[in-house]
């Protein structure tokens, strides 16, 4: 008896969903598919958090070296440094900076001020709403503390509250005028001036 057109058809597909299940072309495609997505998450991530510490430890650099001039007067008896502005541009960002490139000078917030003592140190509390700046970096033998900020612009602000902020005052993420993700980092050194002598009066003292 001859086989009918449904059994016909059922073997058929049959047959076809076997070979279907079967077939392994284009299972590596799929499955990077799948993965992709996650895995330049994490790899944006990676470079990211490369960024945000490159441009810490650079910044730490370049506020340590400032420190120590302030430390041995070199600042104080330098009459081309006047002012935050001057002191960016003549120190920070002088010739011998260790500030990359991509760094904009003119976005640097510069603290500088005298201290009763070690402990009265408080950076966090400079940049925050109600915190004033100031330019003194003090005589001989005065404690002083250097604070510094800079806004890093964000890589990947899809990766906003994805990867852990390194170096920031605060846990958050803040934004730039232009409405931008930014990172704030801040750099601080505490000193004491050697017992060095200088005639210069500094209005921000």
């Amino acid at each position: 008896m001859a086989e009918g057109f449904g059994a016909r058809l059922r073997k058929a597909t049959r047959r076809g969903s076997i070979r279907f299940l079967r077939d392994q072309s284009g299972v590596t495609a799929l499955e990077f598919g799948m993965l992709a997505i996650p895995f330049f998450g994490v790899l944006m991530g990676i470079f990211l958090n490369g960024y945000v510490l490159f441009s810490q430890a650079a910044l730490d650099t370049a506020v340590a070296d400032a420190a120590k001039q302030i430390m041995t007067g070199q600042i104080q008896n330098n009459s081309a440094i006047v002012d935050a502005p001057s002191f960016v541009a003549q120190v920070l960002c002088g010739a011998n900076s260790t500030l990359p490139s991509y760094m904009n000078c003119s976005k640097l917030q510069v603290d500088l001020r005298v201290l009763p003592d070690f402990a009265s140190s408080d950076p966090a509390s400079i940049f925050g709403p109600n915190g004033t700046l100031k330019f003194c970096p003090g005589a001989g033998s005065n404690y002083v503390m250097l604070s510094v900020n800079y806004p890093l612009p964000t890589l990947f602000p899809v990766l906003i509250g994805w990867v852990t902020n390194v170096g920031i005052s605060s846990a958050s993420q803040t934004k730039d005028s232009n409405g931008n993700y930014v990172r704030m980092l801040e750099s601080s050194s505490v000193l004491r001036n050697e017992p060095f002598a200088t005639t210069t009066t500094w209005p921000g003292c």
